[in-house]
């Protein structure tokens, strides 16, 4: 008996473009008439999360990659790295200009130049054709200004919880012994330059579903799990049945039971459909 179903946001519950279909809205709303928990598992900070996801008024949230879990609007778990990791990062950062950064607490995101340029090159790349007030509303509804802000953190009260990296290999291999204990959620080709995505060391998708599942008492057997990106495997690996995105990555569309259709074409309102969940 399905229990609980957790969604990814963007690329699965959520289109950049058009948003939440209203079919997924319907289903949720189904769900809860049946008494099944709607969570969220993301890589986004809370504060990022697009309002019509906040909308929806989910059981509880999994954010940060795993880094954040909430249950009724009540912290159960935050970590994030220590404030002299940080102080140290921000020193080297001054020290190699030429490198790309992002970090992100729970609340916002900070970005040094080259790192807001690397974003928006990206958002260019997959926005270009839109009108430029199409462009802005998505903008906006992301909830992430493309600036440098990074001279504003303050490393002793910023509870950094995500490090982002644009650079060449042989800069991460210095820069990776000055952080300290840390997990590497994604690593990757950038349009050609390398990217690096860390989180507090312990921090996963997949450990936070399953702490999840230890505060409410139910079991990974009785959770559904939507995912579409390489860094929804691991949670999608913990759940009773995994369900992949058709417009997801090869890896996580192989490793799941089953591949619905994608956002835009009510991939998940027909899956819990099929499965006789709603």
């Amino acid at each position: 008996m399905t229990k609980m179903v957790i969604f990814d946001i963007d690329g699965t519950l959520r289109d950049e473009i058009s948003g939440i279909p209203k079919s997924a809205k319907k289903a949720v709303e189904q769900l809860r008439e049946r008494g099944v928990l709607v969570y969220i598992c993301t890589g986004r900070s809370v504060g990022t999360i697009p309002r019509d996801v906040l909308e929806l008024e989910p059981d509880g949230i999994i954010a940060g990659g795993g880094c954040f879990i909430s249950i009724g609007g009540v912290e159960k778990k935050r970590k994030s790295f220590s404030p002299q990791t940080i102080a140290d990062l921000m020193e080297w950062m001054r020290e190699h200009p030429e490198g790309g950064f992002s970090l992100e607490t729970q609340e916002t995101v900070f970005l040094n130049r080259r790192g807001a340029d690397m974003l928006m090159a990206a958002n260019d790349r997959k926005w270009g054709a839109l009108g430029r007030e199409e462009q802005k509303r998505i903008l906006r509804e992301g909830r992430i200004r493309y600036e440098d802000n990074m001279e504003v953190l303050r490393p002793e009260t910023e509870r950094v919880h995500k490090i982002c990296f644009w650079d060449e290999a042989d800069e991460w291999q210095e820069l990776r012994e000055r952080i300290g204990p840390y997990a590497l959620a994604q690593k990757e080709d950038w349009m050609g330059t390398d990217y690096y995505e860390l989180v507090a060391k312990g921090c996963d998708k997949g450990t936070a579903v399953l702490e999840l599942c230890r505060m409410t008492g139910i079991s990974p057997e009785e959770v559904i799990g939507f995912g579409d990106g390489k860094n929804d495997l691991d949670f999608l690996r913990v759940t009773g049945v995994s369900v992949a995105m058709e417009n997801g990555a090869p890896a996580v569309k192989e490793a799941a039971d089953s591949v619905c259709e994608r956002p835009d074409q009510d991939g998940i309102y027909r899956e819990l459909k099929r499965r006789k969940v709603i």
